[in-house]
């Protein structure tokens, strides 16, 4: 009858145990105990398994006692030193609770194989056959540190850490994860994760692809993480080269993200993807290129906490809703400083950026360039080429927003090549702040493929609808050469109010700026300003509007009834050129506009009001305001059709 367990001691010498597999299962029904006893210096009693296995765990007791689970029954030892493990597709190491564990995973000596070392001296020196799978620590209760350096050249398993309830640190320098059968890395319950050098690439997993992180401080420095997949289709899915959902990520150091993809249906942050825990995300000195999601956030998608993005290049990357380049939707602070998004897209909303109801949100000296918004789809919309903000308060400051563009089948509501602000909310709610400071607006356009009512705001599109409030406001900038083919070619201001009160607004402040050389194909080439019904209105407080021409009305400005338009403090309106009204045109039986201590000059209209033309409602010409020098066949000055046109300390000569 066979034994139903085996026990082998050892003696005073060093002694070794060989369970080879590769023949059958030796270990009896009731397990297999090796028991070293004496040993005389190196290399100690040792244990070999030999054979192929699915699964392999060893689990570590203490210094030298613990036990080996392959695909069998035990495999028990005490007083050991060296274990040698089987060859298994999936090995996993359990270190020992009741202590703190210092250890060490690299590469051994032995090609084909990787070991684990006790710094600590708390469990044995083990060493593996590279597993084809997957290789999963198990820290222990004490906080463990675990140090990860280069592994065997032949490694291509998924490397899996798991702390413990101690505070544990875990650290990989010039570790490569690539091509494995599943996701590269993935650390859980880990308070402090370091990751330098090292190079993840070619995996894939349902999320987290390249690397998936769900607690406690990750730093990850001059690392390269390319090429990775994530597949699942939930919306929580996503982070083809990384999925954060722990306290703090830092990205810094040269890192590179680069092509990977969220390809499920609702994957999100092709390149980053951050939510659920996460406090803060920082990345400095970093490039994040070509990488892919299916929904938003093509390079980064950010859904908790901070993120603050500093020294970058974002570049060359594709979503298929919202965000190309960024995507940020949190109660939170977005902080962009001082850096690039160029040649990103999206399908939907936000070619660079797309930025939702923050509190207060920064982009400060950063390029801006060739990002679009592009879809051949009829039924969705296509808004902001550079930067898309949805109820959020955001500030441009000092930065250069040019060739942006928003291109597909257009409705009247789609655009804002450079920048699309809006808030949509019930309730007259405040929201959907933009403030504009000290940056160039060039170059950026709508290209539409159908006719009729093919977008608008070639520069800036700023909508408030369902009794929203939506805000716009230009401080010392340039706004110059953008173009749409509807109206609006430098900034459009409007109202939708889709649920018909009557309560939306859209304010629109334009200090110290100049507006030149835009063109729209049909009205308002500088400023296009549409309400009704609900409230537009428009300040501009001296600077420029120079040289916009438009096809029909206003080729510098358009204003509509139920809008209001005032110009002060020595701005200039000059040449300008349109049909009519080619410095001003005021629109409807209802608005008003006033001009104060300001100047029409030397603008054309082919056919009437070179100067203005007044369609309705009030105009008001005081306080040293200056028409001259305006041309058209009819009304050069000013033509009038009909409302009220007030003159106050005004000269007109034309």
């Amino acid at each position: 009858m066979a034994p139903t367990f085996l026990v082998v001691n050892g003696g005073d010498g060093n002694d070794e145990l060989t369970t080879d597999f590769t023949g059958g299962d030796p270990v009896p029904l009731g397990g297999l105990t090796f028991n070293g006893d004496g040993q005389t210096g190196s290399p100690g009693d040792s244990l070999v398994v030999k054979g192929v296995f699915t699964n392999q765990l060893l689990d570590y007791t203490n210094a030298h006692d613990g036990s080996i689970f392959v695909d069998s029954n035990p495999i028990n030892y005490t007083g050991l030193e060296p274990i040698t493990g089987g060859n298994s597709s999936h090995t996993t190491l359990n270190l020992p609770d009741g202590v703190r564990n210092e250890a060490s995973l690299r590469n051994h000596a032995t090609t084909g194989f990787i070991e684990i070392f006790p710094d600590s001296g708390t469990f044995e020196t083990t060493a593996l056959p590279n597993p084809s799978q997957s290789l999963t620590v198990n820290l222990g209760n004490q906080g463990d540190d675990l140090t990860v350096t280069e592994l065997d050249p032949g490694y291509a398993a998924s490397l899996i850490i798991n702390g413990g309830s101690g505070k544990d640190y875990t650290s990989l320098s010039d570790v490569k994860l690539t091509h494995t059968p599943g996701r590269g890395l993935e650390v859980n319950a880990a308070e402090t994760l370091d990751v330098t050098d090292c190079i993840i690439s070619g995996n894939t997993a349902v999320r987290g692809a390249g690397m998936l992180v769900t607690s406690g401080t990750t730093t990850i420095h001059g690392s390269t993480i390319t090429n990775n997949i994530a597949t699942g289709d939930g919306s929580t899915d996503g982070g083809g080269g990384i999925y954060a959902s722990g306290e703090v990520m830092l990205i810094k150091g040269g890192s590179v993200i680069r092509s990977n993809t969220a390809s499920g249906t609702l994957g999100s942050g092709g390149g980053i993807l951050s939510l659920l825990n996460d406090k803060l995300v920082v990345l400095e000195n970093i490039c994040i290129e070509s990488n892919f999601a299916e929904n938003s956030g093509g390079g980064i998608e950010s859904r908790t906490g901070q993120l603050e993005v500093k020294d970058f290049l974002i570049q060359g990357n594709v979503a298929g809703v919202k965000g190309g380049g960024v995507y940020f939707s949190t109660d939170d602070i977005m902080d962009l400083e001082n850096g690039v998004l160029r040649l990103n897209q999206a399908g939907e909303q936000g070619g660079g950026i797309y930025h939702g109801p923050a509190p207060f949100s920064f982009i400060v000296d950063v390029t801006l360039t060739e990002n679009i918004v592009s879809n051949s789809k009829v039924s969705v919309s296509k808004r902001g080429g550079g930067v898309y903000n949805e109820g959020g308060t955001l500030s441009i400051q000092d930065s250069i927003l040019t060739a942006n563009n928003v291109t597909g089948f257009l409705d009247s509501s789609d655009g804002g090549g450079a920048i699309f602000n809006r808030y949509h909310a019930p309730d007259g709610e405040l929201g959907g702040d933009l403030y504009v400071q000290r940056c160039v607006i060039s170059n950026n356009g709508i290209i539409p493929f159908n006719v009729g009512l093919p977008g608008r705001g070639g520069g800036i599109l700023n909508v408030a609808d369902n009794s929203a409030r939506a805000g716009c406001r230009i401080y010392d900038s340039t706004i110059e050469a953008n173009a749409s083919l509807q109206t609006g070619g430098g900034i459009q201001n409007l109202v939708l109010n889709s649920n018909g009160m009557g309560n939306a607004e859209a304010t629109l402040l334009i200090q110290n700026s100049v507006i030149r050389d835009n063109t729209s194909d049909e009205n308002g080439g500088g400023i296009h300003q549409l309400g009704g019904p609900g409230q537009a209105n428009c300040s501009i407080v001296g600077g420029a509007i120079q040289r916009n021409s438009c096809t029909f009305r206003g080729g510098g400005i358009w204003t509509s009834e139920e809008s209001t338009l005032d110009i002060e403090s020595g701005c200039l309106i000059e040449g300008n050129h349109c049909q009519d009204g080619g410095g001003i045109y005021k629109d409807g039986a209802t608005g008003a506009v006033t001009i104060s201590n300001s100047t029409i000059a030397d603008n054309t209209g082919t056919l009437t009001g070179g100067g203005v033309v007044l369609e309705g409602g009030n105009f008001n010409l005081r306080e040293g305001a200056v028409v001259s020098g305006n041309v058209a066949e009819r009304g050069g000055g000013i033509y009038m059709f009909d409302g009220y046109l007030t003159f106050n300390d005004t000269l007109v000569r034309n």
